[in-house]
Parts: structure tokens; C-alpha cells; sequence
């Protein structure tokens, strides 16, 4: 039938290998449809088709795939006699009766092919398999042998083999949570001794199915008390429930208190103390003590400062409570009942920025601006929040004038921030020395009263500007012979009065006043030794105006350019020389070593004062200030008003006293040492015990390096053998000193009971060294002393 053929009939021929090979070509405009999509890395290494089978698969992989096939094959071979047919038979029955190596179930587990656990029998059986599933990492198949180990063994062999692989312990109490068989799980891990995880599994579940606090809070006492203040309980944990029973019972009160605390139900610690910062009055101390306070609650739930100030400075700035900020970072000083120190545990960067995102007016940021006391530091924090008042105070204590010109350039004209901004450019550079622009005589004449009598240069001061002042350079008798200073327009005048009483002057009086003028911003304080004695000894010559015009001049070129001038006039010579105002120096004690700077080394003796050539000698940079008294024969307080002139004048430098039992360490200076070379050669020439060879600065930085805590240079010298490398120690010690590349870490004992005899001198405000000099005692008794007494310590500072 035409039907049947058109079924039975195909336009495509079957393949044959016995057909002739016929090659399929495509022309260079055809394209292929298919590709070959089994073309692989392989490809490329091995050109051949044969693929070696180690690449695929690993030896091991191999043989277990070849041994689970041969164990799954249901049909016998064919051909096969009936020998070999018993022989298999007897295998498959032996494999049913007995166990197969647990690799081999354990792969099949993982594999998820069917397997039997039934066969495994004994104990040591058991064991083997499970710590197999342990090893294997699986924890489905670790889940399957334990629950095949509690169904088939006793209770106390599972306890073992439990106890003995944490892994399956792990996976077991896991398991009975999900399933929530929370009974049976406790009394497992109460039968494996797991005091810890038993604990928490009752804290869990607690916290989990409670939902009502006041019932939760109870619950948790209970749990607290039986199975957490138990022996063997970690106190950690015990630490972290008990706490959380206090915020319960905290968030319980506050919800009985106050309405709106039902936010705060169940939530951390910190969320509730965000809201006991909104509930707190800041600026009232005696609060602080309050139950509910959030001072109280950071001190119950030990949160760390810096977290409290984070938490409430952005609550109070979110509330718009600037005055809050005062009452949390601002706090009366211990040594003042009057006076508050600014204290803050977060950086001062990230809490200026963050008021400034919370929209924080000027005022707040300009305060917190002012803590920082690095000036380049502070300017570009203020840069960042556009703090005008603390941009313009930075530029003025950098004394910046450009910088600050070009800000107020940016500035709207006729605001606030501007009219600040230009007030202070008048006085940039308030404290730095300045020039002497002018000096000039005034006089109060007879008939037209107060008036200048000579400048220079002239004209320098105007009328106008000298009327407007001339109350204060010609003042009432009350002022006379006072250091009077006057800012005003842009000019510093600087004057001593003087009022002479002779009755050859037409009022009886002859007043006058020699003044000094300068800029507004300039530091005048060491013009006024040498004004106050130039003028009283221009009260005792009397010199013609033209005689003083040439002195002005020559007065005036010599302070600005040398700082020092030599007046001569007739017999008289006066010596007038600018001394820059310094701050007193420290204390001498008498522990110190005083050491000459280098430009004194060779300076002759003979100009010195009578103490100082008696003392100068014995000045070595070795002898302390009470060796330096006995050997030169002068009374020790002459001595040390000696060194403390030679202090000020820069002329000595004192060093702590140099002992092998000393304590070191570096600073950030020690740098410098490779930075500057000049630096590095002057070290490398002083340190050295002979100039033959100079020893390597790498040593030296070395050795420098090696100054810490704990090493005193007695240990340090053992280690580094610096004379083996051509280093006196001593001296290396004394130019660290010097150059600040190394600080001495002194020892203070001090008593923690209540002192009695000898323990009066160990208050902790003394160093060692002091207390030696002050007893004459020995170091080595002192420190039997703290050794033998348990209420003696020490403080390395």
C-alpha cells in the first residue's frame, strides 16, 4: 500500500562502516551551522584522541566507581560455568552477611546510593564507622550513624562516643532543636557533663518561646540560678544572663514608670540607653547617681565610654539639646570646684563631623573646635564643617595673613563671619616680635602742653593720631615711671614716663616720655628693660635736640639689625641689648647633670661671674648638682641658682644622671638621625671612643633601637657590645639626651597602705633618684626595700 511504503521508506541512509569514507567539504562562503561542542582544554595538550584517564579521574575515584559497579550488577555474566556462577553467588550472600568496609557505606551515604548500617554489629564496629562519617566532613551522613548509634546501643556507649567527637555531639543537639525536642537534648547534654551547653540550650529556649518580659524576667532568674551559678559553668556566660535579667527588670520598671518606654521592650542595651539619654537631665550632676540614670546604666552593663559618648551625643543632637553636650562632656576639674575640664573618649574628628550632619549651630562646632590644640590640624577639620570663626582663629594663631586675606575674599560681605574675619586681620600675627618702626620724644611744653619733640623717621606718628593718645604718653603723676603701652590704630606705642622736679622749669616739672613704636600684632615685652633704662638715664644728661635726633637714628638702625646699641655721651657710655623674654626654667634638683652646649665648650673662663668659674670646671656632663657643690666647695643653693641662670641663657643643659641601671627609650626624633646627615656625622664623631675609625651609624640606630621597656642599658650593653664597635655608651646615652632622640624612664615607688617609718618618703611624686640625693640612701636598699614589703610598688614613667 502507498501508505505502508511511506512509512516504511526514509530519504536518509543508515550509516554503514563498510561504505567508502566521503569527505564533507564546505565552500569558503559557507558557514558552519554546528561546531563542535566537545572540544576541550584537552584538545590543545594532546592532538590525538585518546585523552590519557588519570587526567579525568583519580585513581582512587576510579576504583571505588569500578567496586560500586561491580557490587551493584544484579545479573550474572553470561558464558560463565557454573563454578565461577557459585563463587559469585557465595560472594553477594558473604557481602549481605557481612559488613562492608565503612569507606564503602560512607561513600555511599554521601552519594546518596543505598546503603545498610544494620550489618554493623559490634561496638568497635560502630566506633570505626562513626569516626569515618566524622572524617569524611558530611554532616548528613555524621547525623545518620549517630542516630543509628542511639537506636541500636546503649545509652552510656553513645554517652562516650559523643564525648569523644564534638563534631557529632554538635550535629545531634542541632538536630533535636530543629525538631524541638528540647527534654531530650538537656538530658543528653546532661548525661555528657556539657554544664556550658546545657546552660545556653536553657537560655535559648527561654528567650525564644517567652514573649512577655515580666514572665521572661522570672524565668531567666530561675534558669540563672540552677543551671548557670552551678560549678563548672563558664562565669562569662553566667555574666551575660545576669545582665540580661537586669535589663528586664530595668525595661519593666521603666514601662510601669513611664508610657512611652514600650519601645525599648527586649531590645540591647544600647537601644536602651538611647532612651534613658532622652529621658535624662544632662545638666543636673546629682542625677548621675540615679537608678535609671545612663551614667548608672553604662556602669550595670560595663559599656565603654567612648560607646555612652557616641550614643548620647546623638541623641541629645538629634533632639536639638546643645546645652546637654555641656553636662556629658564637660566635667568639674579635680583641683578646682569652680572650673570644668573638657573630656572626650571619641575622636574629635568624627564627633565635630557628626554634629555638623546633624545640623549643629556654629556656636557647638566653633566649641568642639577649639579642643583641638594643633592649629593645621584644626583648620582643616573647620575647613571641612565651614566653621568661619574657627577657620579665622586657626589662620590667625598660624599667622597666616595671606591665607587669611584670601578667605575673607570668599566671605559674604556685611556678614557676621566677615566683620570677624577682618578684625582679626588687623592683628595677625598678635605675639610674634616685630620690628621697631619708630622712636620718638615727647615732651609736655609749658604753654602748648603734650607734643613730640623729635621722631624718627619723621612723621612717622601724626599729629592727629599722637593727640588722640597723648592723655597716655604725658599721664598724671599716678602713671609716672610705668611701663605704659598703647594699642590703637594700628600702632603699638611703647613708653616710661618720666617727670623730673627742679624749680628751673617753668611748672617746677619737666615731664617727658621716650616711646617705642611698633605693629599692632607685635610682641613688645623685650623693648621695655631697654626703654625703661634708656629713659631714666636720658633724666640725668641733658643733650641737644639735634644730638638726640642722631642718637634716635643710630638707636633705632642698631636694636632692629644687631640688638644691641652703645650709647657715648661725654664720660657716660651706656650699653643697651634686647633679650628675648623667656619662661623660667625648670627646677634644678640636685640629682640633675648639667652639660655645656657645644658653642660654650671653649669659651674662657674669665668672663664669667665669680660662682660660675668656681663651678665650671667640675661641669663634665658626668657630676650631678650635689657632687658638683661638694667638689667645687659652694654652697649647694648658690649652685643651683648658678645652673639655673646658665639654664635660661641657654648656655648649659640639664641631663638626667647616667646609671647603668637607667631605663631608655626612643622617641620619634631618633628619625632625624637618618633624615639629617650633618646630624647623623656630629653623632657618629661624639659617640666614638677614637677618631681612627668612625663607627657605622647603622650600629648606633641599632643600638638605639634596642631601648625599650624592661632593658636598662646595663642588659643593652651585654647585647650589643657597643665598645667591640667603637661606642662609648655613655656618650651615646648623652647625645640622645641632648638631641631628644631618647627619654629616660624613671622609677617611683610608691606606698599602697597607709605609710608608716621609711615608706613616707615612697608617694609616687618622687623618682629614685631624688630620693637617694634627698636620704643618701643607696638604689640597691630602696629596691630591697620594695622587694621585702608587699605595700610597695613601682611606676616606670
Amino acid at each position: 500500500m502507498e501508505g505502508e511504503d511511506y512509512w516504511n521508506e526514509t530519504k536518509n541512509k543508515a550509516f554503514s562502516f563498510d561504505e567508502d569514507d566521503r569527505t564533507i567539504s564546505c565552500s569558503p562562503t559557507e558557514r558552519k551551522l554546528f561546531v563542535d561542542d566537545n572540544t576541550s582544554e584537552l584538545d590543545y595538550a594532546f592532538p590525538s584522541n585518546d585523552v590519557p584517564l588519570h587526567l579525568i579521574i583519580s585513581d582512587s575515584d576510579l576504583n571505588k566507581v569500578l567496586q560500586e559497579q561491580s557490587m551493584n550488577e544484579n545479573q550474572l555474566p553470561k558464558g560463565i560455568t557454573p563454578e565461577e556462577e557459585l563463587r559469585i553467588l557465595r560472594r553477594k550472600i558473604q557481602e549481605r552477611l557481612h559488613a562492608p568496609p565503612v569507606s564503602i557505606t560512607v561513600t555511599n551515604m554521601i552519594m546518596k546510593k543505598p546503603y545498610s548500617l544494620e550489618c554493623y554489629r559490634s561496638f568497635h564496629e560502630k566506633t570505626e564507622l562513626l569516626e569515618e562519617s566524622v572524617s569524611s566532613g558530611d554532616g548528613d551522613t555524621v547525623l545518620a550513624v549517630v542516630l543509628f548509634l542511639v537506636k541500636t546501643l546503649n545509652r552510656k556507649y553513645v554517652v562516650k562516643l559523643l564525648d569523644a567527637h564534638p563534631i557529632a555531639l554538635n550535629q545531634f543537639v542541632n538536630y533535636l532543636m530543629v525538631r524541638l525536642q528540647v527534654k531530650e537534648c538537656a538530658d543528653w547534654l546532661s548525661l555528657l557533663g556539657k554544664s556550658n551547653k546545657l546552660a545556653m540550650l536553657q537560655f535559648v529556649v527561654t528567650t525564644t518561646l517567652l514573649k512577655s518580659n515580666s514572665n521572661k524576667s522570672t524565668k531567666l532568674q530561675s534558669v540563672l540560678n540552677d543551671y548557670f551559678n552551678q560549678p563548672g559553668v563558664n562565669n562569662f556566660y553566667a555574666q551575660i544572663v545576669a545582665n540580661y535579667v537586669n535589663l528586664l527588670d530595668y525595661q519593666h520598671k521603666e514601662k510601669q514608670a513611664n508610657s512611652k518606654a514600650f519601645e525599648i521592650f527586649d531590645h540591647p542595651v544600647l537601644e536602651t540607653l538611647h532612651y534613658a539619654s532622652s529621658q535624662f537631665k544632662w545638666n543636673d550632676s546629682a542625677n548621675n547617681t540615679v537608678a535609671n540614670s545612663p551614667y548608672k546604666l553604662m556602669e550595670t552593663f560595663k559599656i565603654s565610654q567612648s560607646q555612652f559618648e557616641w550614643i548620647a551625643l546623638n541623641e541629645r543632637s538629634r533632639s536639638q539639646a546643645w546645652r546637654d553636650l555641656e553636662g556629658i562632656f564637660e566635667r568639674k576639674a579635680w583641683h578646682s570646684l569652680k572650673s570644668k575640664s573638657f573630656s572626650i573618649n571619641i575622636p574629635l574628628d568624627n564627633a565635630i563631623q557628626r554634629l555638623y550632619d546633624l545640623n549643629a549651630p556654629a556656636a557647638v562646632l566653633n566649641h568642639f573646635l577649639s579642643k583641638i590644640s594643633e592649629p593645621n590640624h584644626r583648620l582643616a577639620v573647620a575647613n571641612r564643617v565651614n566653621a568661619t570663626k574657627s577657620i579665622v582663629d586657626s589662620l590667625n594663631e598660624l599667622k597666616d595673613k595671606s591665607g587669611l586675606e584670601k578667605y575673607i575674599e570668599t566671605l559674604p560681605t556685611g556678614t557676621e563671619g566677615r566683620f570677624y574675619a577682618e578684625n582679626v586681620l588687623k592683628n595677625v600675627g598678635c605675639g610674634r616680635e616685630g620690628p621697631i618702626r619708630c622712636i620718638f620724644l615727647s615732651e609736655f611744653h609749658p604753654s602748648q602742653g603734650p607734643k613730640i619733640t623729635c621722631q624718627v623717621p619723621e612723621g612717622y606718628v601724626s599729629k592727629d593720631i599722637f593727640d588722640s593718645v597723648n592723655v597716655y604718653i604725658i599721664p598724671k603723676p599716678q602713671l609716672q615711671r610705668c611701663i605704659l603701652t598703647v594699642n590703637t590704630l594700628g600702632y603699638k606705642i611703647v613708653g616710661y614716663p618720666v617727670r623730673i622736679d627742679s624749680q628751673r622749669y617753668a611748672r617746677n616739672a619737666f615731664y617727658f616720655n621716650l616711646c617705642f613704636v611698633c605693629d599692632a600684632w607685635a610682641r613688645t615685652i623685650q623693648y621695655e628693660p631697654v626703654l625703661k633704662k634708656l629713659s631714666e638715664d636720658d633724666e640725668k644728661e641733658e643733650i641737644k635736640l639735634e644730638r638726640i635726633t642722631k642718637l634716635l637714628s643710630n638707636i633705632l638702625s642698631d636694636l632692629n639689625e644687631k640688638k644691641v646699641t652703645t650709647i657715648i655721651e661725654g664720660e657716660t657710655t651706656i650699653y643697651l641689648k634686647i633679650l628675648n623674654h623667656k619662661p623660667d626654667p625648670q627646677p634644678v634638683l640636685d640629682h640633675l647633670v648639667p652639660l655645656l652646649c657645644e658653642e660654650y665648650e671653649n669659651t674662657e673662663i674669665d668672663i664669667w661671674d665669680l660662682t660660675t668659674q668656681q663651678i665650671l670646671p667640675f661641669i663634665n656632663g658626668i657630676n650631678h648638682i650635689a657632687r658638683i657643690a661638694a667638689e667645687s666647695d659652694v654652697e649647694q643653693a648658690l649652685v643651683k641658682a648658678c645652673i639655673q641662670n646658665l639654664v635660661y641663657h641657654e648656655v648649659v643643659q640639664l641631663l638626667p644622671l647616667l646609671k647603668y641601671s637607667n631605663v631608655y627609650m626612643c622617641t620619634r626624633n631618633l628619625q632625624n638621625l637618618t633624615k639629617d646627615r650633618s646630624m647623623g656625622q656630629s653623632c657618629r664623631k661624639f659617640v666614638a671612643i677614637t677618631s681612627d675609625a668612625l663607627p657605622s651609624l647603622y650600629k648606633i640606630l641599632q643600638i638605639y633601637s634596642f631601648m625599650t621597656h624592661a632593658v636598662n642599658l646595663r642588659t643593652l650593653c651585654q647585647r650589643t657590645c657597643p665598645r667591640d664597635n667603637n661606642i662609648d655608651e655613655r656618650k651615646l646615652v648623652t647625645f640622645g639626651l641632648q638631641n631628644n632622640l631618647i627619654r629616660c624612664v624613671n622609677k617611683y615607688p610608691i606606698c599602697t597602705d597607709t605609710p608608716v617609718g621609711r615608706q613616707n618618703m615612697y608617694t609616687g611624686l618622687d623618682n629614685m633618684d631624688e630620693i637617694c640625693c634627698m636620704t643618701g640612701l643607696q638604689p640597691t636598699k630602696i629596691d630591697e626595700d620594695i622587694d621585702s614589703d608587699p605595700f610597695l610598688t613601682v611606676i616606670w614613667k
